[in-house]
């Protein structure tokens, strides 16, 4: 079973997989996906939704407006703290409710599944970096095949003020005769 990081990271890369197939002309009308803009659809549709769940669960049917649980549900989220009607005339629903949403909302939470899909969206990238750049070295594998330098690479020894040598391999280099010129080698 996925623990409650990696089920928040598997809904938003469905809606990011979503976003990414609506044709192109109605993605232009949308404004771009960035991670802030999450956040605050994030915190905001959970505090709509639950503010309507915590109003339509009130045990004397309406006992708490909707202004009071849109105010108590936004508190709980933020940890503003703001109580506008009792919590203890709140009936054990609404109090699990409002315990779940300071969980949902705690900064420690939303920074860790911040860094959870941020870091899965890294490795998506780097892995097409990393595939695109193995493509190209191939690429120069075979270019360089076809090359009259490719069957003997040089080899030239190079001093250095630390260990007194330095070994550079070459594969399509000319070295020059004497004094070794950086330019000149590779």
């Amino acid at each position: 079973m996925p623990s409650s990081i990696e089920t928040i990271a598997i809904m938003l890369e469905f809606v990011f997989s979503f976003l990414k197939k609506l044709p192109y002309r109605l993605r232009g009308l949308l404004p771009r996906t960035t991670f802030i803009k999450l956040h605050w659809a994030y915190f905001l549709s959970t505090c709509l939704i639950f503010s309507a769940i915590f109003w339509a669960s009130s045990t004397p049917h309406s006992n708490v407006s909707y202004i009071n649980s849109l105010v108590l549900v936004v508190a709980a989220m933020t940890q503003a703290g703001i109580n506008p009607v009792n919590l203890s005339s709140l009936n054990t629903f609404e109090q699990v409710v409002l315990f779940g949403l300071i969980i949902c909302g705690n900064q420690i939470f939303v920074s860790a599944v911040v860094v959870h899909i941020r870091k899965r969206a890294f490795e998506k990238r780097f892995k097409k970096l990393a595939q695109a750049q193995e493509k190209r070295r191939e690429e120069r594998k075979e270019s360089r095949g076809s090359d009259e330098f490719s069957d003997s690479p040089c080899t030239y020894t190079l001093p250095t003020p630390f260990d007194g040598s330095q070994t550079l391999h070459c594969a399509q280099s000319k070295v020059l005769l004497g004094e070794p010129n950086f330019e000149t080698i590779c």
